[in-house]
């Protein structure tokens, strides 16, 4: 009834009633004892032992029954696994597990072990007994040997945890943001719930690998190593990823948040690792994974390659075998406490699709095929329509959270930003000097519309009577601290198609524009409450338009907002507003245009244009778009604050951008420096709803003071339209000054901060990728 494996490192039971029990991981003198302890307590109804540990029989063979004839020995049969690869390989729809199974099988074990691993269980055998027999005097890191010696069998426990999993938890926030500390800073919330702490991270920062092509830092390398240490009730893994995995998150960011964000730094450092991989659990779960479901794992799940080592330690009956074709695994043998053991992990958040359920009848447990699924390969099944068909050579939406989705099948309670669960962050590499500016500018956006939304139409006279000097909540549409208005909510839609869509197209951009007028799509309240008369007509004008292009080309008029085939598109009227339209709506959303494709100065500035001409017909509209547009592309360059708003650089180098295309006069009058006045209100700087006004607002505002919150006050109390001609100004500012340097207390009260965060990651990485220059 013996199983061998390539570590030669397990004891198999068998019982009387012929139930067959694989004890793992000997290399402990704790592990071992406790194993023969419960062997003696349990004698009686013990026939047969099978010891594959050199040294062990001592240990074992005489624990036998009586009425047992066995004698204890080594063997070697593999014939069970060597079945189940052959089994495996035959499989018609699992092509790639034929390449895995051969790679499993070339490790398969011979009978005798090899010295060294002989030497070194001969090792532990002997301290075992010199600690029976009297209390030995630990030195500071005897417990931290202890820990690394016995990796083999924390990593069995890593590898059989996944029954903790597939839990409907929240979208775990902010730990990707941490600011990298030392590993002593990371854990000293904890440092009086684990005993030794500070010797285990001495030895963790002895051992760390710095030397790998990967760049990990000390204290990255070690937070690795730290993670894989497991000495008697001491266990990082184990401790951590209860936390992740738990409803209550209280615990989490109070004691954890600062190592969790230096192991995601160092694990985004390593490459990504496809293929196939394994991962188990002793009991059965195969309910809770029903076929094509898509479920998400918190913790951090641990894998393997070794096929062998897995199998071995999942036999029997209630077992089950989760076969995972990963996209984005971070090996860490190189950074473990045993270098020579496989170790594979997934992120926490990672999301995965039930592909089989199966029953396998040699090892009498159930199989569970999985694979990742990424942002690029989720479909959008939660649209509304549920059920539409997308016109579209390309069938796929990048990502669920970006489309507009509801509570309820009827598609009457709209899933508000904060709400998004499953939020995806980029994994390739993101300049964190762009981001900074990104930030800046989409939070400063949505900071300046925040900050003057509960005094939005209110005269001047009143404000100097009643000054904004702080973000807050109540007045004219009764919102809480930080929520955003139509400014903020139709910038996001504007965001999220640039980044759904990997590029420019203004069509998708109306029907986002449409989905927040009509089910309060990206609205901090869950409904369109605000809304300029322009854009209302534009998009009324649209909703007729897409009507009548379904009827003339014989389309279900259910589909029409999933359009994106190319010659359909182009066929498309996108222009939708009438002559003379010329209201500040163009440009309260304008930011995410010239963040997304500021490499390009002159596509970003044309795009910019064109973005305003979709629901704003006047010319000076279309202008302060490209003007405005321009000044935020030369802020992501670097550009100084006096030079960015001299009349030189506008006509020396900002010009070029225009492809010879002049600005309207009254626009390049700004440019050339009509908002430099002094006295601000009393020359005539106004925060009326004309664009040319509210242009010139924003930029007086920006270039009178010297911090974000001076500016963001002072535009706001110019008076009427404040809300716009904060946000306005808060675009510009914001990359100017950064993220890092808006005021926190601010920051910290913005509405779905979370998500606004990530859609900004999103903005960086998908900027920084080949687009269409539609």
């Amino acid at each position: 009834m013996a199983t061998n494996n390539a570590f030669h490192r397990f004891i198999q039971v068998e019982w009387e009633d012929k139930k067959v029990l694989p004890i793992d991981g000997l290399k402990t003198n704790e592990r071992l004892q406790a194993i023969t302890q419960a062997l003696q307590r349990a004698s009686h109804r013990l026939l047969h032992v099978d010891a594959y540990v050199e040294g062990a029989e001592e240990h074992f063979s005489d624990l036998s029954s009586p009425s047992s004839k066995h004698d204890t020995k080594q063997t070697s049969s593999t014939k069970p696994i060597d079945e189940y690869k052959e089994t495996r390989a035959s499989r018609k729809s699992k092509n790639d597990d034929h390449q895995s199974a051969a790679h499993a099988s070339s490790g398969s074990s011979s009978s005798k072990p090899e010295t060294n691993q002989n030497s070194s269980t001969k090792s532990a055998d002997s301290h075992y007994q010199t600690k029976s027999s009297s209390k030995s005097k630990h030195n500071n890191n005897q417990h931290v040997a202890d820990a690394s010696s016995g990796h083999n069998y924390t990593l069995i426990i890593r590898l059989t945890d996944v029954d903790c999993e597939n839990k409907p938890l929240k979208h775990i926030e902010g730990y990707q943001n941490k600011r990298t500390v030392t590993l002593e800073e990371a854990l000293n919330p904890i440092k009086d719930a684990i005993p030794h702490l500070d010797d285990y991270i001495r030895h963790a920062k002895q051992r760390a690998n710095t030397t790998s092509a990967n760049n990990l830092t000390v204290d990255e390398s070690a937070a690795i190593f730290l993670y894989t240490v497991h000495s008697g009730d001491t266990s990082f893994s184990r401790t951590l990823n209860h936390a992740l995995r738990c409803e209550d998150q209280t615990n989490l960011k109070k004691y954890w948040f600062n190592y969790l964000g230096l192991i995601w730094s160092a694990l985004n450092k390593l490459p990504s690792v496809k293929g196939h991989v394994y991962q188990g659990t002793t009991s059965k779960i195969k309910e809770k994974y029903p076929k094509n479901k898509l479920i998400t794992w918190w913790g951090i799940t641990s894998c393997t390659q070794a096929f062998d080592n897995i199998v071995s330690s999942l036999l029997g009956e209630k077992s089950t075998l989760l076969n995972i074709k990963i996209r984005n695994g971070k090996d860490i043998s190189a950074y473990s406490c045993n270098s020579n053991e496989s170790e594979i992990i997934l992120l926490p958040g990672t999301r995965l699709r039930v592909t089989d359920v199966t029953y396998n009848s040699n090892f009498k447990m159930d199989e569970i095929d999985l694979e990742e699924m990424d942002d690029e390969t989720l479909r959008s099944d939660a649209l509304r329509p549920p059920t539409a068909r997308r016109l579209s050579k390309d069938e796929s939406f990048d990502k669920t959270w970006l489309e507009c989705r509801f509570k309820d099948k009827e598609g009457t309670t709209i899933i508000k930003p904060n709400e998004c669960e499953h939020l995806t962050h980029p994994r390739g590499e993101i300049d964190e000097r762009i981001l900074n500016r990104i930030k800046g500018s989409m939070f400063g956006l949505v900071l300046g519309d925040a900050l003057g939304a509960h005094v939005e139409f209110r005269p001047h006279s009143y404000l100097l009577a009643n000054p904004v000097i702080d973000l807050r909540g109540g007045g004219t549409w009764g919102l809480e601290k930080g929520q955003f208005t139509d400014d903020g909510s139709m910038a996001l839609c504007l965001a999220n198609s640039l980044v759904a869509r990997r590029g420019f197209e203004p069509y998708d951009q109306l029907v986002r524009y449409k989905w927040w007028f009509r089910h309060g799509y990206m609205s901090s309240t869950g409904s369109c409450f605000d809304i300029g008369d322009t854009t209302r007509k534009s998009l009324c004008e649209f909703e007729s338009r897409q009507k009548a292009f379904a009827q003339k080309h014989g389309l279900p008029l259910e589909e029409i907002d999933f359009l994106s085939d190319e010659k359909l598109l182009a066929d498309f009227p996108i222009y939708c507003s009438s002559d003379g339209a010329a209201g500040n709506g163009v440009l309260m959303r304008l930011a995410p245009v010239p963040l997304f494709f500021y490499r390009d100065p002159e596509v970003a500035v044309g795009f910019s244009g064109i973005s305003g001409q979709i629901t704003h017909g006047d010319k000076k509209a279309f202008d302060a778009c490209r003007y405005y547009g321009a000044l935020i592309v030369a802020t992501m360059h670097g550009t100084d604050k006096n030079k960015l708003l001299s009349e030189k650089f506008y006509s020396s180098e900002m010009k070029q951008w225009f492809k010879n295309k002049p600005l309207d006069s009254e626009i390049e009058n700004i440019a050339k420096g009509s908002f430099k006045k002094g006295k601000g209100y009393d020359d005539g700087i106004r925060g009326k709803g004309y664009v040319v006004n509210s242009l010139e607002a924003a930029l007086w505002a920006f270039w009178s003071t010297q911090s974000f919150e001076a500016g963001a006050l002072a535009a706001v109390n110019l008076g009427d339209d404040t809300d716009t001609t904060a946000a306005i100004y808060g675009q510009l500012a914001g990359a100017y000054y950064g993220f890092h340097k808006l005021p926190p207390e601010w920051i910290d009260c913005v509405y779905a901060k979370g998500f606004i965060e990530c859609l900004c990651k999103w903005i960086a990485y998908r900027g920084s990728q080949p687009y269409s220059k539609k």
